[in-house]
Order: structure tokens, then C-alpha cells, then sequence
């Protein structure tokens, strides 16, 4: 799936569940995915209480699996402990919103 055609599709999904920024990372960003590879996805959310934060991220993964048809591995740029991981992201991941 071309770059264009995920920002079309997760755009709703960000705009309904309050995400500020959504990133392609992995290897569907680097272009060395088999047909069967996960999307793996980072976001960041707008603040929210705890209640409605929980409401969203899981609505963001769930609409994601369901508009993808494939497994999404969904991070949030405030749970990464990794520098490297970040920095990974950050170099090579894909902005489709935001």
C-alpha cells in the first residue's frame, strides 16, 4: 500500500480518536515488508484523561486492524524508553498524519 493511500486511510481514524501525529515505522516504511508483516504504527495523542486516552488508543488500534486487514503493533511516543527506537523512528519512519 502506497504512502498516499495509508494517509487516506488512517486520516478519519486519526481525526476521531483525538491523535495528533501518527508515524509508519518498520519495515512497511522501509519499504522491506512480505505481504504478511504487521503495520507498525507510533502515535501521539492529544492530552486526555486516563478514561478517554484508553477509549482512543484502542480505537486507534482497532480501527487501524480493521481498515488495514493485517496486525498492527501500536506504540505511543511517550511509552518509548529506548533512545534508539525513537531515533529509528524518527529517522526512518513515515508521517501519514499530523
Amino acid at each position: 500500500m502506497e504512502a498516499s493511500d495509508l494517509q487516506r486511510t488512517v486520516a478519519p481514524i486519526c481525526d476521531r480518536f483525538h491523535v495528533r501525529t501518527l508515524d509508519l515505522f518498520g519495515s512497511r516504511a522501509t519499504q522491506t515488508a512480505r505481504d504478511e508483516s504487521d503495520f507498525d504504527f507510533c502515535a501521539l495523542f492529544d492530552e486526555l484523561p486516563p478514561s478517554e486516552y484508553a477509549r482512543c488508543f484502542f480505537g486507534v488500534l482497532h480501527g487501524l486492524e480493521d481498515a488495514l486487514g493485517r496486525p498492527v503493533d501500536l506504540l505511543t511516543w511517550q511509552a518509548i524508553r529506548k533512545p534508539g527506537l525513537r531515533s529509528d523512528i524518527q529517522k526512518h519512519g513515515v508521517r501519514l498524519y499530523g
